[in-house]
């Protein structure tokens, strides 16, 4: 065997030319790629611009990753540029500090993705969440809120998005409306209809808050059920017409005042103080453009001629694409670090008694609580939830854990398994900070219980300490339509106790009770446990009731009012860390070939296509849905169903 021969051959010349030009090209592509990472980091060219955050296309959720979002879907897209609220956050407080940008420009047609400007009462700790960090900026930055209409001629109630642009400077174009009726508690009750189809609808629940099945079991509102409505709309109300006049300047009263009026033409507006300017959104966008151009070049901005849109609109950068740069910079100063952290590794191979640098894990849970796991994306499935726990809990570098927990709650046992997982990590010393998104209630508050810290934002809907059970008998029904259920025997004496064709008999009724009571009283234990309160207070606070965040922290179910950036602030503080230390996300891994192998399961289906048409035309998951009603139909339930539409 003749090795040099062989290295002289032509087919070894071609090998070596094509590994050299691999490298070459490999090297190339590198290059490419560090380049653009470069170029998106520093946003091209621009020296001075303002930021245009328009919510009529980008939809800011109270999410702190891209979870729910398969791999496959952030593909393919939906036409709407989505941010976490994390990101959100991060991309104003860099644009905030950031020397180039001159102001911020919150702008909208009046209709927008956004729940938390729809005027969804249970979305309003979201958008006190956005405008905080939009009032940090205002209170550094010049600030311009541009909106063609606040609820045009009064079709929609634009409170929450006046709340949220009062930190602004605010304009509206001259034929828009503000239309700020305030809320109002009517809802429609289904007693008198079932009857009529010979319906009978069992509930047993802990306590008289508990109102959740009411609109079927009642015919209009009892005491407790308008009370605690009433309750939570004026709270709400309360926190924007606070927010409002703090923004404003203007007295509450006025500010009520001005809300009485329903609906305000700009011109009204303006002339009673709630506006500052009437103005078409272009105006403000040119004139935050020759604030940004004049920053960048004073003297020439008042020497050259006027400037075309096309002209002007290079000193805009939309807030997605400045997220985006910010994001490539974080990226490069992890390439930048890597030859300081192979450093650090042989540093703490070579010295294996020094600690490792600690971190805070951060998790999502969102939707309803499920047992077990349905493999569903807009739900807490309890198995994965624990596994995803157990994983935070064994990263030697991770020492506290934060949870962003936005959910109406669900199954007894699944919320059980996730109140468990916590109390472990808790018992080994990794403390758990809760941080509470719109509704943390019921299910939801009782896997929160046993944290170190819980956070809430002031609109939060909370609490809701209480279970429910209900069981529908169609026996009448089928009855009365010429059906006749012919029953057998029954191999045990309570074979039929779930059937939606059988009334519970006396002894069931007390057996139902007594289950309810047990589950109810162990909610309560946890949470005198978790919260340090007394079962009296514990019982007290209870019932079943929702409260806000406000409410929640002036009873001693929350231990501060905040928001996702505070609880990661206090989990770094009760674990002993510094304020630098890093934010790790532990989420369950993807891959874009599984997801697509699910979406194309999914279009092969009938029954998928079905799911997906209703899903659309009513904005929740009909499979979570299913699986949902499949859980708790006819068992104890720790849920609050109205928060799931």
């Amino acid at each position: 065997f003749d090795l040099g021969k062989v290295l002289r051959s032509k087919f070894a010349k071609r090998v070596a030319r094509a590994a050299r030009t691999t490298a070459i090209l490999g090297a190339g592509g590198s290059l490419l790629g560090y380049l653009s990472l470069v170029h998106r980091a520093e946003l091209g060219d621009a020296t001075s611009f303002y930021l245009d955050f328009n919510v009529d296309e980008v939809v800011v959720k109270n999410k702190t990753d891209s979870e729910g979002q398969s791999a496959f879907k952030k593909l393919m897209g939906d036409g709407k540029k989505t941010m976490t609220l994390l990101a959100f956050r991060e991309a104003i407080e860099k644009a905030k500090n950031d020397p180039r940008c001159s102001s911020l420009v919150l702008r909208s047609s009046g209709t927008s993705e956004n729940k938390w400007l729809s005027g969804e009462v249970s979305a309003t700790s979201t958008m006190q969440e956005v405008r905080s960090a939009l009032a940090g900026f205002a209170g550094a930055k010049p600030a311009y809120a541009a909106f063609s209409t606040f609820g045009e001629l009064g079709t929609s109630n634009g409170l929450q998005a006046f709340t949220l642009a009062s930190v602004c400077r605010v304009s509206i174009s001259p034929s828009g409306h503000l239309s700020i009726p305030g809320y109002s508690s009517r809802a429609p009750f289904f007693r008198d209809l079932l009857d009529k189809w010979g319906i009978e609808f069992y509930v047993v629940k802990r306590n008289q808050y508990k109102n959740a099945l009411n609109n079927l079991t009642e015919r209009g509102y009892t005491r407790a059920h308008q009370e605690a409505t009433e309750h939570l709309l004026g709270s709400i109300f309360e926190q924007c017409v606070r927010d409002i006049s703090d923004s404003l300047g203007m007295a509450p009263a006025m500010v009520k005042k001005q809300v009485d009026k329903g609906v305000l033409t700009a011109r009204e507006a303006k002339e009673c103080g709630l506006i500052h300017d009437i103005a078409w959104c272009s105006e403000v966008m040119d004139r935050a453009a020759m604030e940004a151009r004049k920053a960048a070049a004073p003297l020439k901005a008042k020497a050259d001629r006027e400037l075309t849109s096309k002209e002007l609109d290079k000193y805009r950068v939309p807030l997605p694409k400045y997220a985006d740069a910010i994001k490539a910079r974080a990226t490069l100063d992890r390439l930048h670090s890597i030859p300081g952290e192979m450093w650090r590794k042989l540093g703490r191979s070579l010295n294996p008694g020094k600690e490792e640098e600690g971190a805070v894990a951060l998790l999502t849970l969102n939707g309803p609580i499920l047992n077990g796991s349905s493999g569903g994306s807009k739900s807490i499935d309890s198995s994965k939830t624990v596994r995803l726990l157990r994983k935070a809990g064994s990263m030697k570098k991770v020492k506290a854990v934060v949870l962003r927990v936005n959910s109406p709650g669900g199954s007894v046992v699944g919320s059980d398994e996730i109140h468990h997982a916590i109390s472990e990590l808790e018992a080994r010393g990794k403390r758990v900070v809760i941080s509470m998104g719109d509704v943390c209630a019921s299910g939801g508050y009782y896997i929160s219980a046993p944290a170190s810290k819980i956070f809430a934002m002031p609109g939060t809907l909370t609490g809701s300490i209480g279970v429910i059970m209900g069981k529908l008998n169609f026996q009448g029904f089928l009855s009365d339509l010429g059906v006749r259920m012919d029953p057998g025997r029954n191999f045990g004496k309570n074979a039929g106790l779930m059937s939606q064709t059988m009334a519970y008999t006396r002894a069931q009724t007390k057996q139902i009770n007594h289950l309810i009571d047990d589950v109810y009283l162990e909610f309560l234990s946890k949470v005198s446990s978790g919260r340090g309160l007394s079962m009296k207070m514990a019982k007290k606070v209870a019932n079943g009731r929702v409260w806000t965040g406000e409410d929640a922290y002036r009873l001693g179910l929350v231990d501060a009012l905040g928001g996702l950036e505070d609880a990661i602030r206090a989990s770094k503080e009760v674990a002993g860390l510094g304020e630098n230390a890093k934010v790790v996300r532990v989420k369950e891994e993807t891959s874009f070939f599984r997801d697509f192998g699910q979406a194309l399961k999914g279009v092969v289906s009938g029954e998928a296509l079905l799911d997906y048409a209703v899903s659309s035309l009513f904005g929740y998951d009909v499979r979570v849905m299913r699986e949902l009603e499949s859980q708790v139909n006819g068992r104890p339930a720790m849920l609050e169903p109205a928060f799931l539409f």
